[in-house]
């Protein structure tokens, strides 16, 4: 009876642990990004801004692209940034799980 069990719980944990995984990464980032647009200083969100106003700048096409979805949108530029944030870590993560759920595990 005991190994039945255990059985069944190394099959369950084989067969989500990805997902809970993939889960627990999206909590975080959307924490990390609640936190930086509420209680962290403003550099973080700030360094998503930097545009093309003041010249070329490396980095300035992100925040060229957030800034005009702001203005169009009548959406805060920091919340847009957090937006775009999120939205680049979904993708990588999805793009991740993509890769690894054919992939055989063995989780105990």
């Amino acid at each position: 009876m005991l190994s039945r069990t255990a059985a069944r719980l190394s099959e369950l944990a084989s067969r989500y642990s990805l997902i809970v995984l993939m889960v627990a990464l999206i909590a975080a980032a959307i924490f990390y990004a609640v936190y930086d647009l509420c209680f962290a200083p403003a550099y973080p969100i700030a360094d998503w801004l930097i545009n093309y106003s003041a010249g070329f700048v490396r980095r300035g096409l992100p925040g060229e692209f957030i800034l005009l979805v702001a203005r169009g949108t009548r959406i805060p530029p920091p919340l847009m940034a957090a937006v775009v944030q999120l939205s680049i870590y979904i993708a990588f993560l999805c793009g991740v799980y993509r890769l690894a759920a054919p992939l055989r595990r063995d989780a105990l």
